[in-house]
């Protein structure tokens, strides 16, 4: 299943319970791939799964200096908050 179905699914379910996605920050730590180049389309993507505007969206790609499972590129991380707010009615 593509991850963006799933965010998706995630928004509806929100939706239906009254509230929406006001804004998320989002860090990527990998070593490998290099992921800057792909930030703004990374974030083109996730405003309209989220159903929020680009500026809405903090994406930050960082490393973690060779220290390790994810230094020795085992792996990527990622650390995500999303700030929900209740819909008017």
């Amino acid at each position: 299943m593509d991850s963006q179905d799933i965010l998706r699914r995630a928004v509806d379910e929100a939706h239906k319970r009254g509230y929406c996605v006001g804004n998320v920050d989002i860090a990527l730590i990998a070593e490998e791939p290099k992921i800057a180049p792909h930030l703004d389309e990374m974030k083109a993507v996730l405003s309209a799964s989220l159903q929020i505007a680009p500026e809405e969206v903090g994406l930050k790609a960082t490393t973690n200096e060779k220290i390790g499972d994810l230094g020795r590129c085992a792996g990527i991380a990622a650390h995500a908050v999303c700030m929900l707010m209740r819909k008017e009615s």
